[in-house]
């Protein structure tokens, strides 16, 4: 009989080159919902996973977003944020510091669990950069938001999916 592997709260549901799992949630600083699918063949997707606005990093990230916004739609990247705090709390300080982009409430983490898999509180924060195929090429997720890439480094990766290219990418040796 064989074992079960060790849980490890900080592994991935996803690998690079997977598919992402598709969701719909409601968005907090818009009206209805948000499905990850609407980009689909049209954005590159930047997937935000925070718990919520007890974590200071996590909103000096949200504000970096915001401020450098022009410059992801200008490599075809949509940011989609989701929290899993509070939404009285979110939408009081979404109130205050608008963003651009959409805000996503996943408050059981659901969707995240889709991602990372089986976790237990506190829930961790998760970054997944796709392409508009859906195709994951990078992730992070991490116990803290300090853990996360930079958002330049983030910003980059947006611009190396954008400018991929099957017919011009070099072959591989």
């Amino acid at each position: 009989m064989t074992a079960n592997p060790p849980f490890c709260p900080l592994s991935s549901a996803l690998n690079p080159r997977d598919l992402i799992p598709p969701f719909e949630l409601p968005a907090v600083n818009r009206s209805g919902a948000v499905q990850s699918w609407q980009y689909k063949q049209r954005k590159h997707l930047v997937i935000f996973f925070f718990p919520g606005l007890s974590c200071p990093a996590c909103c000096q990230l949200l504000l970096d977003f915001a401020r450098q916004y022009s410059r992801y739609q200008s490599v075809e990247t949509e940011i989609l944020a989701i929290s899993s705090g509070s939404l009285e709390r979110l939408q009081d300080w979404l109130a205050q510091a608008p963003v651009p982009f959409p805000v996503l409430h996943d408050g059981e983490g659901r969707v995240l669990r889709r991602y990372i898999g089986p976790v237990e509180e506190p829930l961790p924060v998760g970054l997944f950069v796709c392409d508009r195929f859906g195709e994951l090429y990078t992730q992070t997720i991490a116990a803290d938001a300090n853990d996360l890439p930079s958002e330049p480094e983030i910003r980059d990766w947006a611009g190396f999916i954008d400018m991929r290219c099957p017919e011009c990418f070099p072959p591989e040796w």
